[in-house]
């Protein structure tokens, strides 16, 4: 009878320990998964302008647009990343609206920066 009783109070003791063993095992997992998944797109403002800037800079010597109509589109552009709004011919179709470059000056700029 008392090796009984000490046999149950050792299986009693070991599967406490398998099942508590056991769930910590399955909650680190869990965490580890969740990390990786939640990861954001960040957006680097400053390599976005510089690229936009060497395209106006290239369409000022090719005199397609003026200084002034450049610093105008950079502004608008960098305006749009900046709020995250819309898209950047978007802006641009606003700038033709508003008369500040014509179509033919947009249609330039969307070639030479890559604008979709």
């Amino acid at each position: 009878m008392k090796k009984y009783k000490i046999f149950n109070r050792i299986i009693t003791i070991a599967l406490l320990l398998i099942v508590t063993l056991c769930a910590f095992c399955g909650c680190s997992n869990n965490s580890s998964s969740n990390t990786e998944n939640t990861t954001k797109k960040v957006v680097d403002k400053d390599n976005i302008k510089k690229t936009y800037n060497t395209g106006l800079k290239d369409l000022e010597k090719s005199s397609a647009i003026t200084k002034e109509q450049s610093a105008a589109v950079l502004t608008a552009l960098m305006d749009n990343v900046t709020k995250a709004t819309g898209k950047p011919k978007d802006a641009l179709d606003k700038l033709v609206k508003d008369k500040v470059i014509t179509q033919d000056q947009e249609n330039k700029i969307i070639d030479a920066l890559k604008i979709k």
